[in-house]
């Protein structure tokens, strides 16, 4: 009966010991969690905000994107208007100077007739 109860006494020791080891273990593991997921939580606010910032330059880089392209159809369009412009005129140009060179022509010819007169 001694023996079993020194036996006893051993293991319940021994039992008091593994729970106050398991309980120092929960406790580190528990701080540890804590630890973990107040990093976490850190990281995942810094990633919102990072990612508020970056959509932010992105909306502003396509605002800017689609005022210069407006601006770039407007330029365009301008351009197209000159050239259709210049083609007028070069035209007109022609036509004037065909008219010219024919009343020129025309003039050579009766001052011709006049002299032969």
């Amino acid at each position: 009966m001694t023996s079993l109860k020194k036996r006893i006494d051993v293991l319940e020791n021994s039992l008091s010991m593994v729970k106050l080891k398991n309980k120092t273990d929960e406790t580190k593991m528990r701080e540890e969690y804590k630890k973990s997921d107040r990093l976490y939580s850190e990281n995942l606010a810094n990633y919102d905000a990072e990612m508020k910032d970056q959509s932010r330059s992105k909306d502003q880089a396509q605002e800017t994107f689609e005022q210069v392209h407006h601006e770039l159809a407007l330029v365009s369009d301008e351009y197209k208007q000159r050239i259709e412009e210049r083609k007028k005129r070069e035209e007109i140009l022609a036509i004037m100077k065909k008219k010219n060179d024919e009343q020129a022509r025309q003039t050579n010819l009766l001052n011709k007739a006049a002299e032969w007169m």
